[in-house]
């Protein structure tokens, strides 16, 4: 059951347009991508942030723009990895800085006099305004989050926007241990004791190893589950296909009790029942 595309997953929230997966977001932010308590902020990912633009990952952050992993941070651009910093341009891995360019420190008047250089030699160049381009990505495409998700998982699509793509060779690990094909894994979790912790356990679907950890154990041994027989990217991928498209298209859909029309990020293809907000409510209250 879901419900009404444009409040699929999202609470308290006012003014908001264009989201997707949006939790309790008060007033004015549009098209985030994951976040929780942002206000007035635009294409981000974040929590506790306002006035964010094209921030991705930016948690308690107030006026960071075209950024990625910012802690912390107020009034910074162009910057990665940040914490507790304040008026930083193109800095990666500062903390607790002010008026910094390119991890250089200075002073506040040479700050602004050098940043507002650096910001009008972009915008002619037409580089002002956008997120960090897809070549500096620390990832080849291929090997990213990214191209688990249905819709991102076309390579010569994505070479066309500049991702990068390498050749991603095999490791030849030395194994020293026992190796456990995961077919022979016991199906009763109960049957299951700590010496699989100093195994290697080889996916033989996927040709992968893994190893499971002590977490990992005890909490499948807490609620009765078994221990899973595929790598962990494996099992990603799975959840991610169902999950669906990430494209942000949105669609109308007829709901299915009362027949009203609506927008949804959820297409017609989609098997899923999808409700109007006021079916939906009604039932699940």
């Amino acid at each position: 059951m879901l419900q009404n595309g444009l409040k699929s997953f999202i609470a308290n929230n006012a003014m908001l347009k264009r989201w997707f997966k949006e939790i309790a977001c008060p007033v004015g932010s549009q098209r985030l991508s994951c976040g929780v308590e942002v206000r007035d902020s635009y294409d981000s990912t974040a929590i506790g942030a306002e006035l964010c633009y094209m921030a991705s990952g930016a948690t308690g952050c107030y006026g960071v723009l075209f950024s990625n992993m910012m802690a912390e941070c107020r009034d910074s651009e162009y910057s990665d990895y940040c914490g507790n910093c304040r008026n930083v341009f193109g800095c990666v891995a500062l903390l607790n800085k002010s008026f910094c360019v390119f991890n250089k420190q200075y002073s506040e008047d040479e700050y602004w006099k050098l940043v507002d250089e650096i910001k009008t030699n972009m915008i002619k160049s037409g580089e002002y305004g956008e997120f960090f381009p897809p070549h500096l990505s620390p990832f080849p495409y291929q090997a990213s989050v990214m191209a688990s998700y249905k819709g991102y998982d076309d390579f010569d699509n994505a070479k066309k926007y500049g991702y990068r793509f390498e050749e991603i060779p095999e490791e030849n690990l030395e194994i020293n241990v026992k190796v456990l094909e995961t077919d022979n894994v016991p199906d009763d979790i109960n049957n299951t004791d700590d010496t699989i912790l100093n195994e290697l356990i080889f996916d033989k679907k996927n040709n992968k190893l893994f190893r499971y950890t002590k977490i990992e154990l005890d909490f499948r041994r807490k609620f009765g589950l078994p221990l899973p027989r595929e790598h962990f990217t494996a099992r990603l991928k799975k959840k991610r296909e169902k999950f669906g498209s990430i494209d942000l298209k949105f669609y109308e859909r007829t709901c299915p009790v009362c027949k009203s029309k609506f927008e949804t990020a959820y297409s017609p293809e989609d098997p899923r029942i999808v409700y109007c907000e006021s079916c939906y409510l009604k039932e699940i209250v």
